[in-house]
């Protein structure tokens, strides 16, 4: 009936050439394919795999050998360590829990000693177990809470900074385009517009989201003053208050913008014509200034200057350098000296350009209102 090329039984074509019985063994060896079985046609048929998991995840991962079959999984430790978590179980379906608190009522936890401590009472005037301090009164504003925790006092700018800023941006008067993100001479409209969110992010910088509640005015404003409380140059104003949008070099960065060479009357002009940094009202008049004579360093660098230079090598009339801007300041083209009047006069009565006149600016505390500008037009 068959012929299997051996003399074995056990292979569904028995030592004498014919079929063995439906449903004898024909093992391939490996008990985790099942028992396999003959069809009583020849052929051996695969069996089911054998499934090891019991249902317990306490147990562990129960594994499968194909010798022995079904092995015991490691039994779980649920023991965290932590005597104030409680003695953790372990649940066949959910794995380990966690009871809590192991002390009762009135009693407080104390993991350096793993034992239940009598709770202090706050307000007694005693330093007790999880107490930063004991004033006497459960008053907050006073330098102890209500809760017997330490307060900050609103005034201190560099503590405020160190405890949640620092750990980003790092110690604010080193390099601003170093790794870390440079704060140095921030205002508290740049404080505020990080934190809350400006138009170019409306709910605030991603990584400072954290921050939003947590300090009054007063905190913002201590902070702003600790990093305006030394020498701040116009590379770091810029850095800090635009590089954001405008990018290190101020060739264009996020906006695709570029500013290098921006005036400061340019630069008052955006802040309050411009939504996307009305938040900036806070700047001083000396901050822009100095971010101006920064972005005209970054234009001078650019070699700018020069060309203008090398166009009035050849004009030897003593104006030669307003001269000297033909084909690069249309202004100076159009205003040219031939009525022997001054250029700067008549570059004020005929021009069609918005003049920006802004008046002395409160500073920090006090943002100048849209209000305080005043536009001229030319007729």
């Amino acid at each position: 009936a068959c012929d299997d090329g051996n003399t074995l039984d056990g292979d569904c074509c028995s030592a004498t050439c014919d079929f063995e019985a439906a449903g004898s063994a024909c093992a391939d060896g490996d008990a985790c394919n099942g028992d396999e079985t003959c069809d009583g046609a020849g052929l051996c048929e695969a069996g089911a795999p054998l499934v090891c998991d019991d249902g317990d995840v306490c147990n562990g991962l129960e594994m499968c050998d194909s010798v022995n079959g079904c092995l015991v999984g490691m039994p779980i430790d649920c023991d965290d360590g932590q005597f104030c978590n409680g003695l953790e179980i372990c649940d066949p379906t959910s794995g380990c829990v966690s009871p809590g608190d192991p002390c009762l009522a009135g009693m407080v936890c104390n993991e350096g000693t793993d034992t239940c401590d009598a709770a202090g009472v706050c307000g007694n005037g005693l330093l007790e177990l999880n107490e930063e301090c004991d004033d006497g009164n459960t008053v907050s504003g006073d330098g102890c809470s209500a809760t017997c925790t330490i307060e900050i006092p609103p005034t201190d700018g560099q503590l405020l900074y160190s405890q949640n800023c620092a750990f980003c941006h790092g110690d604010f008067d080193s390099d601003p385009t170093s790794s870390f993100i440079k704060v140095l001479g921030a205002r508290t409209c740049s404080i505020e517009g990080a934190i809350y969110g400006t138009t170019a992010y409306p709910n605030g910088v991603p990584s400072m989201q954290f921050l939003q509640g947590r300090f009054s005015p007063e905190e913002t404003l201590a902070i702003s003053e600790y990093l305006n409380s030394q020498v701040v140059t116009g590379m770091q104003r810029y850095v800090t208050a635009c590089s954001g949008c405008h990018g290190i070099d101020a060739s264009g960065g996020w906006s695709n913008e570029d500013v290098r060479g921006e005036s400061a009357e340019e630069i008052t002009e955006a802040i309050f014509d411009e939504d996307d940094m009305i938040f900036m009202t806070c700047l001083t008049d000396s901050d822009v200034t100095d971010m101006a004579v920064y972005l005209a360093s970054l234009v001078d660098d650019d070699g700018d200057d020069d060309d203008s230079d090398e166009h009035g090598d050849d004009d030897s009339d003593d104006d030669s350098d307003e001269d000297s801007d033909d084909d690069h300041d249309s202004d100076s083209d159009s205003d040219s000296d031939d009525d022997g009047d001054d250029d700067s006069d008549d570059d004020s009565d005929d021009s069609d350009d918005e003049e920006l006149e802004v008046s002395d600016r409160t500073r920090q505390t006090s943002p100048l209102p849209t209000s305080r500008i005043t536009r001229k037009k030319g007729n």
